[in-house]
């Protein structure tokens, strides 16, 4: 059965958990690293951090996304990433990041599974810069929750 069609832009819902594949270049101690979640301010709008929604796409099919086994490697790990934590903390802290669905035409099948987390691009000044970076902090504290290492025998950082 095939995905639903999601549109561009449409907010991901709370109950929704993400994917985010780690590049091995970035761990710190074998774990997810504060590089793993760089968030520009010049980034386009509706632009961000590539993740995947779960209920989309299986963890099997997505640490076998061509697109993304080309650009990282087979040696990938997975952080997965819940909306309802994201969001709790975007509300705490008045910020305008949201997670919305950005079909990827370059992930195949599975185009629809693709979402950026997006919005701090609004954020502007000495303020905005230290936000973004509390909040890099706090999605890669959420990624050391559950995170998926790099497969049996897939090459890992510093090895």
């Amino acid at each position: 059965m095939a995905a639903p069609v999601v549109a561009q832009g449409d907010v991901v819902g709370q109950d929704q958990t993400l994917f985010r594949a780690l590049n091995p270049k970035h761990y710190e101690e074998g774990m997810p690293g504060e590089n793993h979640f760089v968030l520009r301010r010049n980034d386009p709008p509706n632009d961000g951090l590539s993740t995947a929604v779960t209920s989309l796409i299986s963890l099997d099919d997505f640490r076998t996304l061509p697109v993304l086994v080309e650009y990282l490697g087979a040696g990938f790990g997975v952080a997965e990433l819940t909306v309802e934590e994201i969001a709790a903390k975007v509300r705490e802290h008045g910020l305008p990041i949201r997670v919305i669905h950005s079909p990827e035409e370059s992930w195949g099948v599975h185009r629809d599974a693709h979402a950026v987390i997006t919005g701090h691009q609004e954020l502007t000044g000495n303020a905005g810069r230290k936000k973004i970076l509390d909040f890099q902090r706090f999605l890669m504290g959420l990624a050391r929750k559950n995170f998926h290492p790099p497969l049996d025998g897939a090459p890992q950082a510093g090895q």
